[in-house]
């Protein structure tokens, strides 16, 4: 028997030997019925057999159920006839304040008696099958899945020259680490944006982690509002609070990639420096489990989140998948247009080819790492770090929808300062993890949003895309897919380069974008009036997930460009007018 989680959980797990039948599950089940101390029975999910059982290789459930209704106008009475039908308890509900165009996630629970024989699993496969008019989505509540995290080698003393821990921001090929030299402008390029003077001000970058998160940390200025999904009952920490679950670093490390204060050392030990270290972090603490994701989401959402980090991947939910599509249409609205949040995700650290939730969504930039010699970086050394191809973060094909590479390796940040008996020094350096690069992007994604807060969440994952470099080509072939050109199954579209994908933001106009004039001729048939026509003009439309569904160059001859969405599925659409690659206009379109 393990002991699980922390007190105020009170669940405990039942590992059966490799002998046991499920015949034996059922009577011990039985026996601690007639004890009076179960409050629920909540299976596992495995992929591994029966009698390979083990802590920690299966996903558990609770009593708690994610659905998403179809209308997003579902009346209390409905819900409340549905819940009493399936001895259900509403246990939270989308927050007014989320767009009502679209439909969000609630959360159930059981209300039945433990002894009961339904169980979420069975109960989401009843509802799935009788409720499917009324219920889009239904999904058991899944604990478990990766933070991400990895070896953390203790706090190490940059004065003595031990480690240079900076080298994401700038690599000069100075030793890095244990007598290992860097190789220079292997780095993310977040100098050359600092000195062109974007530093992510303005913008706010929601982070979605576990452990806790120290406002009060020295060498970070305080944190903006937060949620903390880990409570009973879900609270709004304001400004400036610090806040915990179970006291380990994460949140904080992750926090500290993006915002840790820069040049600050004369006041001691300060040796971290954030990636976009004037935009304000807003903390959501969770555990991983679906339902605390989900209403960490749907704060960031309500809280008016700009970005929104995820170190962490999770098994695959139809909710959150929609949460996360739903944000794309229907959130930041800037400049009188839904821009869209743009959601950042790791792709995991296991070495291997697997396509990881959240990071495989379209709408989400998905991100792997890589080492100070610009190869895709070794999770598994201890001292050291490989120019090994092949060994190093999650990789996978165009249909993964993986996106860049970033350094996630011997970086210097934060760690809590040490809560409650808790002691952990104010500093680490994380050995290797995409949890680490994954925050490099969000801090670049930021610093576009600087530059021009009308960038959609598709030009931004686009302009970090189009700026990244094809690093090491004689070991990555980036032409090994000929339908999608520039892409490597290991480096995706190439090691993430900050200020080349400011210079692609610098011609658009900052302001506004000019409206197009578009007139419809026949049913789903129209033509787009161009303003003016000037040579090396195209137009594309765009889906709801970012993807280009049609385009084509503008000719001289027309004064116009006719397209015809009749073959398109029902949805939401952006024409979008480019000229040289800059977007001068665009157009929304609903089929």
């Amino acid at each position: 028997m393990n002991y699980y989680y922390n007190e105020a959980a009170k669940m405990n797990e039942l590992l059966l030997n490799s002998n046991a039948t499920y015949t034996d599950l059922l009577a011990l089940k039985d026996s601690i019925i007639a004890s009076g101390q179960l409050r629920m029975f909540a299976p596992v999910l495995t992929k591994y057999p029966y009698n390979a059982n083990v802590q920690q290789r299966y996903y558990r459930t609770d009593d708690q159920l994610l659905i998403t209704f179809h209308d997003p106008l579902i009346d209390s009475a409905t819900i409340a006839s549905f819940a009493n039908e399936y001895q259900l308890k509403l246990v939270h509900k989308p927050s007014t304040l989320l767009n009502n165009s679209v439909s969000w996630g609630y959360i159930f629970k059981l209300d039945a008696k433990p002894d009961t024989i339904l169980n979420t699993i069975i109960m989401a496969n009843v509802i799935a099958t009788y409720e499917s008019a009324l219920v889009k989505y239904v999904t058991p509540n899944i604990i478990g899945g990766d933070f991400l995290d990895c070896g953390v080698v203790s706090e190490m003393n940059t004065s003595t020259g031990g480690i240079s821990g900076t080298w994401h921001i700038r690599n000069e090929g100075q030793v890095i680490w244990n007598g290992q030299s860097g190789v220079n402008d292997a780095d993310a390029d977040i100098c050359e944006c600092w000195g062109a003077g974007f530093t992510g001000d303005g913008v706010k970058i929601g982070v979605i982690d576990e452990g806790g998160f120290e406002s009060s940390h020295p060498d970070i200025k305080p944190f903006g509002a937060g949620f903390n999904a880990t409570l009973p009952l879900n609270t709004y920490p304001p400004s400036g609070t610090d806040f915990y679950s179970d006291y380990s670093g994460h949140g904080m490390a992750v926090s500290g990639v993006i915002g840790a204060t820069p040049n600050n050392t004369s006041l001691g030990e300060r040796w971290a420096a954030g990636v976009a270290y004037d935009a304000t972090l807003h903390p959501y603490l969770v555990n991983l489990s679906a339902t605390q994701v989900l209403e960490a989401l749907q704060a960031a959402n309500e809280m008016g989140m700009d970005v929104v980090n995820m170190s962490f991947r999770i098994p695959f939910d139809a909710n959150i998948n929609n949460h996360i599509t739903n944000s794309l249409t229907t959130t930041r609205f800037v400049n009188g247009q839904y821009r869209g949040v743009i959601f950042v995700a790791a792709t995991g650290n296991d070495n291997l080819q697997a396509s990881n939730f959240p990071a495989n969504h379209p709408g989400v930039i998905g991100v792997g790492m890589t080492n100070p010699e610009d190869y895709r970086s070794n999770y598994d050394l201890v001292n050291t770090w490989t120019t090994n191809p092949n060994k190093g973060s999650t990789y996978g094909p165009p249909s993964f929808n993986y996106d860049v590479v970033a350094p996630g390796e011997i970086i210097m940040t934060l760690d809590l300062k040490g809560a409650n008996g808790f002691d952990a020094g104010d500093y680490i350096v994380p050995l290797a993890g995409t949890s680490f690069s994954t925050p490099i992007v969000s801090g670049i994604a930021s610093i576009l949003l600087q530059k021009n807060p009308n960038l959609t969440y598709a030009e931004v994952k686009n302009l970090i895309r189009n700026g990244a470099d094809k690093v090491r080509p004689s070991t990555y072939n980036y032409s090994m897919y000929p339908g999608t050109p520039g892409y490597n199954n290991e480096m995706f579209y190439g090691r993430v380069s900050c200020i080349n994908s400011l210079n692609q933001v610098l011609g658009i106009n900052e302001n506004s974008l000019q409206k197009l004039t578009v007139q419809s001729f026949t049913n789903y048939n129209y033509v787009l009036v161009l303003p003016e026509f000037k040579e090396n003009q195209r137009v594309t439309i765009v889906n709801a997930l970012g993807q280009t569904v049609w385009e084509e160059s503008v000719v001289e001859s027309k004064y116009g460009v006719e397209f015809s969405m009749e073959k398109f599925s029902s949805g939401l659409y952006l024409l979008n007018l480019y000229e040289n690659e800059v977007l001068l206009g665009n157009f929304k379109l609903i089929k």
